[in-house]
């Protein structure tokens, strides 16, 4: 546990794990829903759904792809044990995921700021998406 931490748990405040606008999502969940979880879930079920038909669509159009390739394909993606283990947790990271999934959406359509923008509102909430910036510098763009 970090200094910071430690401070925090001695003066009896929670320790945050999280940047700092990381808490705007739990804000915007805890104080427009009556039920956090159930709009949580909600949330985190529609990213899935919309990653789960990106990828499909994606998948489809490759001419190699068979259709039970591209099902057993999306199927990994929606039930890989990343997934489930950040909706058993309520982790952020589904949030993040969805920021990830528009950014590269962009990036793919060559609308590339765009792209960078929203790969940096990801970057405000977890620091990993930050490494979608070498995408950038691979194209020099």
């Amino acid at each position: 546990m970090s200094q910071g931490g430690i401070q925090a748990l001695a003066f009896g405040g929670p320790a945050l794990i999280y940047p700092s606008p990381a808490l705007l999502i739990y804000a915007f969940l805890i104080r427009l829903f009556a039920n956090p979880l159930a709009a949580y879930f909600c949330l985190a079920f529609s990213i899935c759904a919309l990653a789960f038909v990106t990828c499909f669509r994606a998948m489809r159009r490759a001419p190699q792809v068979t259709l039970w390739g591209t099902a057993a394909a999306v199927l990994t993606l929606v039930c890989s044990y990343p997934l489930l283990f950040g909706l058993d947790r309520g982790n952020i990271e589904i949030v993040v995921f969805f920021f990830l999934l528009c950014g590269l959406i962009f990036f793919a359509r060559r609308n590339y700021s765009a792209a960078a923008v929203i790969f940096a509102l990801a970057g405000c909430f977890k620091p990993f998406p930050l490494l979608f910036f070498y995408l950038f510098l691979v194209k020099r763009r």
